[in-house]
């Protein structure tokens, strides 16, 4: 099975904010780490780089909320808990471009939505 066939038969099982979710996942997965490798040069650089890690983390907010307002399936919560370990760990390598006490309250809110994703997955499983 082709990468776009097994995508369109993704899609047609998804209802439209479950496309949504998985395609915002998917934005995010193809944007955090090029930013990441490219922008570590300047100062004006670092930023930017800043300035992305704390939009992404908004976006990461917004979809965590949403998941818990709305029927989603574990599928999509499993890429969602995949892609928020990846951004922790991003931000956990790029730390210095965080005020100490940001980067601590970053690390401890993704680890609390890692796990909150977590239940939420097994909860679905479950049900």
């Amino acid at each position: 099975m082709s990468a776009m066939s097994a995508m369109s038969t993704t899609m047609q099982i998804l209802s439209l904010p479950q496309i949504w979710i998985w395609v915002f996942l998917h934005f995010i997965s193809l944007t955090v780490a090029p930013d990441v490798a490219t922008s570590l040069n300047t100062s004006s650089a670092s930023t930017s780089l800043l300035d992305a890690f704390r939009a992404h983390y908004a976006q990461f907010e917004a979809v965590v909320t949403q998941v818990h307002m709305e029927p989603t399936d574990p599928f999509l919560l499993q890429l969602l808990g995949e892609d928020l370990n990846q951004f922790a760990q991003l931000s956990h390598e790029n730390a210095t471009i965080f005020k100490p006490e940001e980067a601590q309250i970053l690390q401890s809110s993704l680890q609390m939505m890692i796990l909150d994703i977590r239940a939420l997955y097994e909860q679905r499983i479950e049900a």
